[in-house]
């Protein structure tokens, strides 16, 4: 590779003195010596900034190490205490609740819900921490049976049916990253949707070169105007729900960058919204 380089250069020299013959005030137009080392202090730059890259990469894997190894520490030190917490108010509201009246179990039932959306955003931050890193087994994945899976695994009321426009393709990749992916977008499409007598999700896939292109449609209520430019960001959530926690969209950002590809959606109010994203078809 170097020999290549240094007679291209020589190439490249001797071509510019045969082009440069000519002379102002009897001066040269072209001094091969300084191109020379022009190019010196150029490719020691270039060493310069790529030993930079080399520590600054080294410091990036290990604090992404120490982040996993927090975020593992941070929900196994959390995790347990709700779950104990649960417990103790459950026995509480069994052994009272007939004393309690019909205001006290809707209290305690605040309390209930509050517990699993704390266990709930803590294992979605858990997931979007350590989603880019995880060791999956590789493997086909028919997006159609996935669609079916994640069909028969969430709640999807009677009044919404989603549609596949055949054929989705068959991936060979991590099954947990493409699941999580089409399932936060799926429950999302499903949450906007079930207000909607004739509710529709539909999920199409095309080939654009080097890429699948997909996108998931649905003809719920749509996303206002002014909350579009954020919604991939950390606890970026639309509405006051009691159940969400911000995480999902984000996550679904993070997946396709580990993809490199590309999200983005497009909604009006009152009529629905698509969301659309590509993954390279060489995984």
């Amino acid at each position: 590779s170097q020999r290549k380089i240094l007679y291209a250069l020589s190439e490249a020299v001797a071509l510019m003195e045969q082009k440069t013959e000519q002379h102002i005030n009897g001066e040269s137009l072209f001094d091969p010596l300084k191109l020379v080392e022009d190019i010196e202090r150029q490719t020691q730059k270039i060493v310069e900034i790529n030993a930079e890259k080399d520590v600054l990469m080294r410091s990036l894997e290990e604090q992404n190490t120490s982040l996993n190894n927090y975020a593992h520490m941070v929900s196994h030190d959390l995790k347990s205490p709700i779950r104990n917490v649960y417990s103790l108010v459950s026995w509480v509201f069994e052994d009272n609740k007939e004393r309690l009246g019909e205001n006290g179990g809707e209290s305690f039932d605040l309390i209930f819900q509050n517990l699993k959306k704390m266990d709930s955003l803590i294992d979605g931050i858990l997931r979007h921490a350590t989603i880019d890193s995880l060791e999956d087994e590789i493997r086909e994945v028919h997006v159609s049976k996935l669609i079916k899976e994640i069909e028969n695994t969430i709640y999807i009321p009677g009044n919404i049916k989603v549609l596949i426009d055949e054929p989705l393709p068959v991936l060979h990749t991590s099954k947990y990253r493409i699941e999580q992916l089409f399932k936060n977008l799926i429950t999302n499409a499903v949450a906007a949707t079930e207000h909607v007598e004739d509710g529709t999700i539909v999920i199409d896939a095309q080939e654009d070169k080097n890429k699948w292109l997909f996108s998931i449609s649905d003809n719920g209520k749509g996303i206002p105007q002014q909350h579009q430019a954020g919604i991939f960001d950390m606890f970026k959530k639309l509405e006051n729900d009691a159940n969400a926690t911000g995480i999902g969209l984000a996550l679904v950002k993070k997946i396709v960058n580990y993809y490199k590809g590309d999200i983005w959606l497009s909604s009006e109010e009152g009529k629905g919204t698509t969301f659309f994203f590509t993954i390279q078809t060489k995984l």
